[in-house]
């Protein structure tokens, strides 16, 4: 399929500064944009309120493509109407984040929307390109590792962390940026109507993770063994073994000590 009649739309959604607090544009999903520059004609959607657009500037001022907002009320389930959308509108490749910094924030959108729409979905994508026949994907894999893959439009394609991160957006292009505005398809969200959501409390600090993003970590996360140490204990008494264990806990700095 040449370039130029290739239709790609990008699924965006509001993010939240971790620190300030402050709206921001969902990082994942500004990569997800930058991506979506190689491959053509090119629309941000984002399926919310209208009054949203003044936020969602900042992805207009990537200068990738125009931005539209598929209003919808806020009771109603964005892939229902995503859904209605789609198969009323062409589109190749549907390029989303792989979890929202808001909101349910489950990650299960792009799969219940590639379920209704009946398109493959192909996740963790670093890098895509597209051939003769298709679109070559690499896909990020466990301690650096890539793999690559191909696929035939259309499919909708979840971006991972790894991914090239996206351009800075220009203030000025930001603000003189118009965002369109089409009529969303209403059906209410049933389940999320039971929720309680409540502000996030502090999670148990996490074994340190490193993930490889450059080629020579890859290298060295790829041929590197791991390293080797520790003791193994048979300990006697289960007080024995728990002693153990605290101890552990306590070097990892996940148990506070007086």
């Amino acid at each position: 399929m040449p370039l130029s009649q290739l239709t790609t739309h990008t699924l965006l959604s509001l993010g939240k500064h971790p620190l300030s607090g402050r709206t921001r544009r969902a990082e994942q999903d500004a990569k997800a944009f930058e991506l979506a520059a190689k491959l053509g004609q090119c629309l941000g959607l984002h399926a919310g309120n209208y009054q949203d657009a003044d936020a969602l500037k900042s992805f207009a001022g990537m200068s990738i493509a125009p931005v539209c907002i598929l209003e919808i009320e806020q009771s109603a389930d964005p892939v229902a109407a995503l859904s209605a959308y789609f198969k009323q509108t062409k589109s190749d490749i549907i390029l989303t984040g792989s979890q929202a910094e808001r909101g349910e924030s489950s990650g299960m959108l792009p799969y219940l929307l590639a379920k209704s729409l009946d398109l493959p979905v192909i996740n963790q994508v670093c890098e895509v390109e597209q051939t003769e026949a298709g679109l070559n994907i690499t896909q990020a894999l466990p301690r650096g590792a890539r793999r690559a893959i191909s696929v035939k439009p259309p499919c909708i394609l979840i971006i991972d962390e790894s991914a090239p991160e996206a351009r800075q957006t220009a203030y000025g292009a930001a603000m003189r940026a118009e965002v369109g505005k089409l009529q969303g398809y209403n059906e209410t969200d049933t389940d999320a109507a039971s929720f309680n959501f409540e502000d996030a409390s502090k999670k148990p600090k996490r074994m340190k993770k490193i993930k490889a993003k450059t080629a020579a970590d890859r290298f060295k996360a790829a041929t590197v063994s791991q390293a080797k140490g520790g003791q193994v204990i048979e300990p006697k008494t289960s007080q024995e073994g728990a002693e153990a264990i605290l101890k552990l806990l306590k070097e990892e700095g996940l148990v506070k000590t007086n």
